[in-house]
């Protein structure tokens, strides 16, 4: 299984730039992983991914 990683970041904020959103959902499913496993696997993401997504700032909305 994949980790979020540099490429993974300059293309949320590409996407977030491109819709003119300040809103990205992630959907986390675990299928058959160990509770543990997905546990550690979703707090890694808090610790490493969520900080640097909270600084993205879109620079324009588009506009309705």
């Amino acid at each position: 299984m994949g980790h979020a990683g540099a490429d993974d970041q300059a293309r949320a904020t590409e996407l977030a730039e491109s819709f003119g959103t300040d809103e990205i959902m992630f959907v986390f499913s675990n299928g058959g992983m160990p509770m543990a496993q997905a546990e550690k696997s979703m707090r890694l993401f808090a610790r490493e991914v969520m900080p640097a997504l909270k600084e993205l700032k879109p620079s324009q909305p588009i506009a309705a």
